[in-house]
């Protein structure tokens, strides 16, 4: 009886040792090598402290020569032995998760957050970001990106190349970077920024395209950029900006659900004059003048008057926060 628990503790070392020794393991279906990638993260202490490099041995040890174990206390051991191995004390208390810092270097890089706030940095190469939980940052710099924010109020901001931000679910920010980007919004209330203003007020961002999805958005047009609201009641945002230079597109203006707000720099512009035309081409397609320059076209645009845009002075306050 005595080789019969014996053989019952090794396996029950077995298993348990199993539990230990695991780690967070990568996906097995993505092979790409991942390139210079750094992660810095302070551990905690746990309290008792049973960290993963613990160890724990069953052995099998024969009995004294004077005892004559029967059925009854081979049982009991063995009840003792399993209270003891499932015992929560063997447990550590459940922590709660710690923000991640990954930094990619300058190859095509691949980096997933956790479910803290995390702030993930592509660096230079074709980069893929995903934030997953948590309210990430997300930042590249050179390259032609991908970043997704995941759950959580993320700020996602692009690089030099062509990027495609998507923001998820939560209220996201997303900033395009200087080259022609993809901004999609997801569920939530998101603001999507496609303007990149310089010290001279000009935009040198590329042309992008802007998609709010679900939630009411706000959407911040720069010189060339397309603009669709999707669901809710969105807010298209022009500016002096645009004015001489490559005019915005807003594709699904709903005078029922939307708002544009054109603004202005008071110090560059004393007195702004704001009015529509549409072209007899294109009677269903207005022109939003700034003093006479073309700042967007507006299709669907049936009826739309200058008493329906807004004059704000001040640029919107998201774009100070890139």
């Amino acid at each position: 009886m005595w080789m019969f628990f014996g053989l019952l503790a090794a396996v029950a070392a077995a298993s348990f040792s199993d539990v230990f020794v695991g780690s967070g393991g990568d996906e097995d279906e993505e092979k790409e090598p991942e390139t210079d990638v750094k992660s810095f993260r302070e551990e905690a202490p746990s309290t008792p402290d049973f960290g993963l490099s613990d160890t724990i041995t069953l052995t099998e040890q024969a009995p004294p020569p004077w005892s004559q174990p029967d059925h009854e206390t081979d049982m009991g051991l063995f009840d003792d032995l399993h209270e003891r191995i499932h015992s929560s004390d063997l447990y550590p208390p459940a922590l709660p998760p710690e923000p991640v810092f990954l930094e990619g270097g300058d190859g095509d890089d691949r980096l997933r957050g956790a479910v803290a706030d995390d702030t993930l940095s592509g660096g230079g190469g074709n980069d893929v970001l995903i934030g997953a939980g948590g309210n990430n940052l997300l930042r590249v710099e050179s390259g032609d990106n991908h970043l997704i924010g995941g759950e959580g109020d993320d700020t996602l901001i692009g690089g030099t190349g062509n990027d495609t931000l998507e923001g998820g679910w939560g209220d996201d920010l997303l900033f395009a970077g200087g080259g022609d980007n993809v901004l999609i919004g997801g569920a939530g209330d998101d603001t999507l920024v496609g303007a990149v203003l310089d010290d001279t007020g000009h935009d040198r961002s590329g042309e992008n395209f802007l998609n709010g999805g679900a939630g009411d958005d706000l959407l911040i047009a720069g010189q060339g950029d397309t603009l669709n609201g999707g669901e809710g009641d969105d807010t298209f945002a022009l500016g002096d900006w645009l004015a001489g230079r490559a005019p915005a597109t807003i594709v699904d203006y709903s005078p029922d659900q939307d708002q544009i707000v054109l603004h202005y720099d008071p110090e560059r512009l004393s007195q702004p004059d704001v009015s529509v035309t549409f072209s007899p081409e294109r009677p269903d397609m207005a022109d939003i003048r700034l003093n006479g320059l073309i700042v967007a076209h507006v299709t669907n645009a049936s009826g739309l008057t200058a008493d329906a845009i807004a004059i704000v002075s001040g640029h919107p306050a998201a774009m100070a926060a890139q």
